[in-house]
């Protein structure tokens, strides 16, 4: 056995192990285990061939004093533990603002040591570690900027070599929409040229689009035209609440009267519902929707409503100029009021038909009072209207003008989700049976809803709005 060590130790390192996997073979195990002792007592395990041991030695029986060696030699010589690199801020705050222009990993690999940048001293720094420097404020100067657009494709197109410019170029657009004002496509360009005054700047329709969609500027249709803005009204409207309230307090604090509050509004209704979209296949020319002959007729509704989240009866108003028939009239009598008349429009006659059958007829209790409150059309301010309410000893408020989209509990929760109702209605009609022969002309084309047909559905998406939600309008609106 000898002499086997000595062979093993006269050969050269990187021969040792093949000639060792060769010997073992022809030994059987306790030569085997005598030659390990041996050769672990002369630090072979230790050299460079002590990695290729384990494999002949695991083709035969692995004995305790291996396992028990190999086990001391791993806790004999431990790793030294790798101390955690320390940052500076100023490398945080350089590294977040190239991550902010590129991204994590271009940052991180930016400032690690490698063969390409041997000149670095870190060598630990991870993605990881920037994004979470990216998230603290102290080192992300730019942090809102990048919270609001941190994907890639985002922060690409947000690089703009004139942000500061553009910058400007935001505000003064904020100022004019605070104002009221159009701004429009060749504002944004002829402002652009002026405050950019590099020739290489073209203000292309490119770069209006990227500038577009880096400050989430978007066209868009206005809601209302309107001659002064709410913020314009304020005044008028605290003035219009304080009457309100002071005649409220008089009546039911100092005379215990309970004052029931009323709206009432007129608005005007198509036959044809249709919208005015479509969906279709992107990219299609010409995008048609067929029509009724009705898509231009239109009727008028007066609706009332209390504070307490009743309903009185609807009255409709068609444009025509002979009378609505009788028998439209007593199917619906009990329901609504219908009239017609060359306008389609509340006239004076109408109006104080509906203050006569309607209002004044709202069975009030001894210690109640009405206040119906309206807005400035002309039949509303005629000199009658003041003169009836007050003979039953009511009460009449008008809103300001310009205010009624926020004062007026019609318009500002109920209108819409009456025309909504209105619109499910004729869309189901229009799919089931807007083709069939009975609604077509001889020609091919659809007839117009009835009147008939339009005042059931304007009964029904009436009946659909909840007291809570009429309740709900008056309390919005301070009444």
């Amino acid at each position: 056995m000898e002499n086997i060590t000595q062979d093993i130790n006269s050969l050269e390192p990187s021969s040792k192990a093949h000639v060792l996997k060769e010997m073992l073979a022809s030994l059987s195990s306790e030569e085997k285990q005598d030659l390990l002792l041996k050769l672990m007592s002369q630090s072979l395990l230790n050299s460079s061939p002590s990695s290729s041991l384990s494999s002949p030695l695991s083709t035969g029986a692995s004995s305790p004093n291996s396992q028990a060696s190999q086990s001391h030699n791993a806790i004999s010589q431990p790793k030294a533990p790798s101390q955690p690199e320390e940052y500076s801020d100023e490398l945080k705050e350089e590294a977040v603002n190239y991550a902010v222009d590129k991204n994590n990993n271009r940052a991180a690999a930016r400032f690690i040591k490698n063969k390409y940048k041997p000149e670095n001293k870190y060598q630990s720094l991870t993605e990881k570690s920037i994004r979470e420097w990216r998230d603290d404020k102290r080192y992300n100067k730019r942090y809102e900027f990048d919270k609001a657009h941190r994907s890639r494709k985002q922060i690409r197109r947000l690089s703009s070599p004139f942000l500061s410019e553009e910058t400007e170029l935001v505000n003064r657009i904020k100022a004019k929409r605070s104002a009221g004002d159009q701004v429009s496509r060749d504002f944004i360009l002829s402002e652009a040229k002026n405050l950019i005054p590099n020739p290489s700047f073209k203000a292309s329709p490119g770069w209006l689009s990227n500038f577009k969609k880096r400050w989430n500027i978007r066209r868009r249709i206005p809601t209302s035209l309107v001659q002064k803005l709410s913020s314009q009204y304020s005044q008028q409207v605290k003035t219009y609440l304080e009457e309100i309230r002071r005649l409220r307090f008089d009546q039911e604090h100092k005379k215990g009267v309970e004052i029931i509050v009323g709206n009432m509004d007129e608005t005007c209704i198509r036959f044809d519902m249709s919208r005015g979209w479509t969906y279709d296949f992107k990219g299609s020319k010409e995008v048609k929707v067929r029509t009724t002959a009705g898509n231009k007729l239109t009727f008028t509704a007066l609706f009332g409503v209390l504070s307490d989240g009743s309903k009185l009866p609807p009255v409709f108003v068609f444009k025509s100029r002979t009378p609505v028939s009788n028998s439209i009239k007593t199917k619906y009598q009990d329901k609504a009021l219908i009239y017609s008349n060359s306008s389609g429009w509340c006239v004076r006659d109408i109006f104080q038909d509906w203050l006569n059958l309607i209002w004044l007829n709202l069975n009030l209790k001894e210690n109640q009072r009405s206040l119906l409150v309206m807005d400035n059309f002309s039949v509303h301010k005629a000199p009658f209207v003041e003169t009836m309410i007050r003979a039953e000893n009511g009460f009449v408020n008008y809103i300001p003008p310009g205010c009624t989209g926020i004062l007026q509990p019609l318009d500002t929760h109920i209108n819409k989700p009456f025309k909504d109702s209105m619109r499910k209605l004729f869309d189901a009609w229009y799919s089931t049976h807007g083709n069939k022969p009975k609604n077509t002309t001889p020609a091919g084309n659809l007839r117009a809803p009835s009147a008939d047909l339009v005042i059931e559905w304007a009964l029904k998406a009436w009946d659909s709005i909840s007291e809570d939600l009429i309740m709900k309008s008056f309390k919005h609106c301070g009444n």
